[in-house]
Order: structure tokens, then sequence, then C-alpha cells
């Protein structure tokens, strides 16, 4: 699954250099805070994008594996939402690098309720039309400890994301 890199980066913007850049909004829609200020600022609204640059075929982006073990947490939330955000447990471990822009997570494991996930997966950055975005693919086995300790039959299951 793609995600893009510049997604995450940080813009600042005044209030009142917001207002100049979206139309038919004036400072008296906002309420009396914005009411209140006698003259706008005139310093125009910058926005800091360190990796919405085009990628040059020489520039490489290096995937560390504490960005990697990051970009794979927001990728299983992404995938399996409150279950994993509210799970207790957890634990994401990727610690090997497969080349400068990929790294491999042997260790992702959580609980919540009955439920014990655990499995692997992989981190990557590709790059489109100059853009770097990031990549990831994991496969996690769903097990129910009540299922086991009952001893009944199918008590896991398998997700898998490419």
């Amino acid at each position: 699954m793609k995600r893009n890199l510049c997604s995450a980066a940080a813009i600042t913007i005044g209030t009142l250099g917001l207002l100049a850049l979206l139309p038919g909004i004036t400072s008296a829609n906002l309420g009396s805070e914005a009411a209140s200020s006698e003259q706008p600022r005139t310093k125009p609204a910058t926005a800091v994008q360190p990796d919405s640059r085009p990628v040059s075929p020489r520039r490489v982006i290096r995937l560390g594996k504490s960005q990697a073990q990051q970009y794979m947490r927001i990728g299983v939330a992404r995938k399996f939402g409150s279950l994993f955000t509210n799970g207790h447990n957890k634990r994401i471990k990727c610690r090997h690098r497969i080349r400068i822009g990929a790294v491999r997570c042997k260790t992702i494991r959580w609980a919540i309720g009955d439920f014990e996930f655990d499995g692997r997966g992989v981190i990557w950055i590709t790059y489109e039309n100059g853009i770097a975005w990031w990549n990831y693919a994991f496969r996690i086995r769903q097990t129910s400890t009540y299922c086991v300790e009952q001893g009944l039959p199918k008590c896991s299951s398998v997700i898998v994301v490419r």
C-alpha cells in the first residue's frame, strides 16, 4: 500500500495568513477573536515540506530503522484501526535492513481482549514521478486465546496486506 511522504509535512500558516489563501472568508466569519485584530498581517504564509521536492535519480532517501518502525505502526493502525490503537503489549521491532530504502520488521505483536496478533512485515520506499512513497506489506496471524483454551478447531486466521 502506498503513502506519500509529503502528507506528514509540517505546514505553518498563521490564522490571518490562512484567510488570505481562502477566498470568501473574512475575519468577521471567524468570531470576535479574529475580528478584534485591527491590521491583518502582511507576512506571506509559508509551507515547510522537506520531502515535497522532486527526487533526482541520484538522491535516495535512506529509510532508518526507527523511521521504519513508525511507518509500520501507521500501516498496522490503518488496517486494524481500534484493534491496534486500543490494544496492549504492543511490540514492533524493525531491525533488519534489506537495502538502503527497505527494512524488515520481524516482530509485530499486540493483544486486545481474547485476541492475540503476531506477525512480520516490510517497509520500503519507491519513487514515482520524482516523488518518494512509502509502502508496507505484512502478514499477521490473529489467534483467539479463548478458542485455544477450549480446544476448538480453527482458532486463528491470517491477515495479509500487500
